[in-house]
């Protein structure tokens, strides 16, 4: 399967192609899609509340979840939050592919 870069108009396929579709999922608000209401995650809503073990929590379940809804490509192994001195968040992923559970693969998102 292949498809575009969002930004470049490049052909994308592979690993290039489900790193875009994650990013998408994750960054795209729960209702915003007009035909697809359910598609997306809660994780933009979460992105301005007080960075609590509570609202980490979410953040993780939430990553989770959409990702296991919206991308059967994957399955995740892991999700991390980290933060720098100035204030940057970082959602960290791995995950492998369902049609080749040996390779790991990594994402990283900047959320602001």
């Amino acid at each position: 399967m292949s498809s575009f870069n969002r930004y470049t108009g490049q052909s994308l396929s592979g690993n290039a192609l489900i790193m875009q579709s994650i990013g998408d999922i994750i960054t795209t608000p729960l209702g915003s899609r007009i035909c697809r209401r359910n598609y997306g995650s809660l994780v933009p809503d979460l992105i301005d509340q007080p960075l609590s073990a509570r609202t980490r929590l979410l953040l993780y379940a939430s990553t989770a979840n959409a990702v296991a809804k919206w991308e059967p490509r994957v399955s995740l192994k892991t999700v991390d939050l980290t933060v720098d001195s100035s204030g940057k968040s970082t959602l960290s992923m791995q995950y492998s592919l369902k049609n080749q559970p040996s390779g790991s693969f990594s994402l990283s998102l900047g959320i602001a």
